[in-house]
């Protein structure tokens, strides 16, 4: 992500409150880093002492904001006004006032934001920055472009990634009246599409047998393919691991393009049940390749990913999957 530089000089103070704040939003964490709960201040639970169970999130789907409340909205309204900033978008306005020269002045008004996470037109998440560098990143999204529902997912300019620990509902009038999960954010950051295809085609080499032009073609239609499976929460351990491979394994996209150039076509993924083996949870994603043909031949390859922690990671190399 194209974003600017957070300087000293300009933040002072790294401890970051938002409209989420510690007394609404509390996590613990265990020692293994696994497991964590959470404490709600919306009053149905802080006084019992009990806990509300959370677990990971890693989430691909679209940003926005919402003032919470009309005094906020008329707040930015006249720091727009102090600020000479007019006939532009109201997210275009709001970035300028909260970025550059205006942001020293302004930047009180970023702490009272509420961030909603989309799935496609579904508010899904409310999102907390756990720092002001997620908050910073969340500002710098501002004037992208917003998704185009009628659209496919690879037509359109930026992919956003919400990486976090999910907590309970919000209480009522916290965030414009939102009822939604709260995910506390520990990494908030958003991809060009054509960067990522880019970033693919570079894995192009001449030995592949393929050529360039051909390639590229294979590996746009099976990312596209791929993205459109990310349209989940993001919340399960299976959902995860699929969002992850889809973003950041690579590798599946060259080889799934050396299938296609033996004549198979990706039929579908699936990933299976969580596996629990040691003390680390496992989840493999299989994909299913098929000839053009239907009911001819089908090859099976699979990835393993783990789940365990906040932050999934490849746990096996692409390899060619056997039943038992």
């Amino acid at each position: 992500m194209e974003n600017e530089s957070i300087t000293n000089d300009k933040i002072e103070n790294n401890n970051y409150t938002d409209t989420i704040n510690e007394d609404n939003f509390d996590k613990t964490i265990d020692t293994q880093g696994d497991k964590s709960t959470m404490d709600s201040g919306c009053g149905c639970n802080s006084k019992s002492g009990n806990t509300y169970p959370s677990s990971y999130v890693y989430a691909l789907g679209r940003t926005s904001y919402i003032p919470p409340s009309p005094s906020i909205k008329y707040e930015i309204d006249q720091a727009k006004f102090r600020a000479n900033i007019k006939d532009v978008s109201d997210d275009v306005g709001l970035k300028k006032l909260l970025t550059g020269d205006n942001m020293q002045e302004n930047f009180y008004l970023a702490r009272q934001l509420c961030w909603i996470f989309n799935l496609g037109s579904i508010e899904t998440y409310i999102v907390s920055p756990a720092s002001i560098y997620e908050l910073h990143n969340l500002i710098e999204m501002l004037s992208l472009p917003p998704r185009q529902n009628y659209k496919r997912l690879i037509e359109e300019q930026n992919i956003d990634l919400v990486v976090g620990i999910k907590g309970p509902v919000s209480p009522p009038g916290m965030c414009a009246n939102y009822i939604l999960p709260m995910v506390k954010a520990d990494q908030v950051q958003t991809y060009k599409i054509s960067d990522i295809l880019d970033n693919l085609y570079k894995t192009w080499y001449k030995e592949i047998g393929i050529t360039e032009d051909k390639y590229q073609s294979t590996i746009y239609e099976i990312f596209s393919q791929m993205l459109e499976l990310s349209n989940n929460e993001g919340a399960t351990d299976e959902n995860r691991a699929l969002n992850f491979v889809i973003l950041r394994a690579a590798s599946i996209y060259m080889e799934a393009a050396k299938l296609y150039n033996k004549g198979l076509r990706l039929d579908h993924v699936r990933p299976k049940p969580v596996m629990n083996i040691g003390s680390r949870k496992i989840v493999e994603v299989l994909f299913y390749f098929r000839e053009r043909a239907p009911g001819l031949l089908m090859e099976t390859f699979s990835i393993k990913v783990d789940v365990t922690g906040e932050f999934p990671f490849l746990a096996s190399y692409w390899s060619q999957y056997f039943t038992v």
